[in-house]
């Protein structure tokens, strides 16, 4: 099975990503959100390079397979 996260300023946030594919990101949401909005921002802004910025949504989306829980189905 494959997930797929689009990061960027106007992408859908990671847990309504997460939701459509299935999953949840569970407690991490806030905090991935958060940590997407200030990479983001950073690079926005000038402070970090394209490579670097790369490299952190690397490492970003690491963190963000690693937080899924399947949603629970009904029924």
């Amino acid at each position: 099975m494959e997930v797929g996260f689009h990061y960027g300023v106007l992408c859908d946030p990671l847990e309504k990503q997460a939701n459509d594919q299935g999953f949840t990101l569970g407690d991490d949401k806030e905090y991935l959100e958060d940590l997407e909005r200030c990479m983001l921002m950073c690079w926005l802004h000038g402070l970090i390079t394209d490579s670097q910025k790369y490299a952190m949504m690397k490492k970003m989306q690491k963190k963000v397979v690693k937080a899924l829980k399947p949603l629970k189905q009904e029924g």
